[in-house]
């Protein structure tokens, strides 16, 4: 590649695609596969940089046409971009904004249970070195659940630290559980509540899990679901803020173990003790009101069943039917798991083949569609 990319070329390009091409519909510059480009210029030229990172480019350079340049929001790209690497603009034709400095990443999925994953890759020094700092401020969906928390658990058992960025976790671990965090080492204010906050969510976890998901679990206590997503498509938190990815390299700097986290907390004892009917009339009432804060009508969402403890199964009727069912179905379940238990899964009830003979071919009751 050769000279800086055309950004508003590129942008037009995704649009395009979107419509006009069902699979590969990319911006068509290879190190641009994982792009998710945004209507927010600063937000898509920030996910650039990230897709460029993922390939493992050391350096992007991207065109900006005057209007594109214009609304950038140039503060929070700073912050945003500049956490990836050495960032500059150069105005002339448009706007040229150049980050160097950057280094490949392991691409991972994110799931809210640890069942049978493996441990993502421990962060490195160079990483460490390179992009992490101690925050000033953080992502507005995060920032209102973000509160000062006081250290709690007993100092008991082996002592592990883990050291980023100028912070000390220190870990007291027994029977491979956390009793206790703290963090010392803190100069700004976010960083401070935001490793206490951390604090706070690992005790108590195992060892492996809370290196696994702490971040995780911190982001989604802390998340304001009313506020706009932190960045386009999957939400993650290291894409989402600088700022978590220094909890990662923190815990796993102090675990420094290697295996599989086989971690379930399973539902809590409020859930479990619940009667078939109490759940009912519990998640009955969530959806509802879920229904109603997201506008839809809450006749068309219908709980049809409660399998395995964590598997609750709904139905779409009427207008809801034809909606985008996919997008309603994660609406929903962050309700229910917000308002009812954090464990419980939402799924659609399976459809059965419409097709009389091909349902008998395959050994089904003929009890229609």
């Amino acid at each position: 590649m050769t000279g800086p990319l055309d950004f508003d070329r590129l942008s037009a390009d995704y649009a395009s695609g979107l419509v006009d091409t069902l699979r590969g519909f990319g911006a068509g510059a290879e190190i641009l596969e994982l792009w998710v480009a945004d209507e927010d210029p600063t937000t898509s030229l920030v996910n650039m940089i990230d897709a460029a990172q993922a390939a493992g480019r050391d350096s992007l350079s991207v065109r900006l046409g005057a209007a594109s340049a214009a609304a950038l929001d140039r503060p929070r790209l700073a912050r945003d971009g500049g956490a990836y690497g050495t960032l500059s603009l150069a105005e002339g034709d448009g706007l040229v904004v150049t980050v160097t400095g950057l280094h490949a990443i392991d691409i991972a999925v994110e799931t809210g249970g640890a069942a049978e994953a493996d441990r993502p890759p421990e962060i490195t020094e160079t990483d460490a070195a390179e992009t992490l700092v101690q925050p000033t401020t953080l992502h507005p969906a995060y920032l209102a659940g973000l509160k000062a928390i006081a250290p709690a658990g007993e100092e008991k058992g082996d002592c592990l630290q883990g050291q980023a960025a100028g912070l000390t976790l220190t870990l007291w671990v027994a029977d491979g559980v956390i009793n206790k965090a703290a963090v010392t080492g803190a100069t700004t204010d976010i960083a401070d509540r935001l490793t206490q906050a951390f604090c706070a969510e690992i005790t108590g976890l195992p060892l492996l899990e809370a290196a696994d998901h702490g971040s995780h679990r911190l982001a989604r206590r802390l998340r304001d679901r009313g506020a706009a997503p932190p960045v386009a498509g999957v939400v993650t938190p290291r894409a989402a803020d600088p700022a978590f990815r220094l909890l990662d390299a923190l815990i796993r700097d102090a675990a420094q173990v290697s295996g599989r986290n086989d971690f379930d907390e399973g539902p809590g004892p409020a859930w479990m003790s619940a009667s078939d009917w109490e759940r009912r009339e519990r998640l009955a009432e969530v959806l509802v009101a879920t229904a109603e804060t997201l506008g839809i009508d809450p006749a068309g969402v219908v709980l049809e069943d409660i399998q395995h403890d964590v598997r609750v199964v709904i139905g779409f009727e009427g207008a809801l039917a034809r909606a985008d069912r996919g997008r309603l179905l994660l609406d929903l379940e962050a309700g229910i798991k917000d308002r009812v238990d954090r464990r419980l899964e939402l799924f659609q009830r399976e459809r059965k083949d419409a097709n009389v003979i091909r349902r008998l071919a395959e050994g089904q009751e003929d009890t229609g569609p």
